[in-house]
């Protein structure tokens, strides 16, 4: 499978124990959505796409993307997530 590599595993959990050491934790979904909102190259006029079955997934996207930027070692942990799986 295309993403079933051990450093892809490695990423995720490194992501996730960062995220849930923030006081309040912060889940992979949040901090994916965060960092896309604040901290990637979209720009005035780019758009993101939720994906969600339910309103309350679409509700959690929409909170999520409201939470404000990411902060010290999280936002170090998700830029830097591109540099450990590249090439794998």
């Amino acid at each position: 499978m295309l993403y079933d590599k051990p450093a892809m595993h490695d990423a995720i959990r490194r992501l996730k124990a960062v995220g849930e050491a923030q006081s309040p934790p912060v889940s992979t979904q949040q901090a994916a959505m965060r960092w896309l909102v604040h901290h990637s190259p979209l720009r005035e006029g780019d758009g993101i796409v939720f994906g969600a079955k339910r309103i309350d997934q679409l509700e959690s996207n929409v909170a999520d993307a409201r939470s404000g930027p990411l902060e010290g070692e999280l936002l170090e942990v998700v830029e830097g997530l591109w540099g450990s799986v590249r090439g794998v």
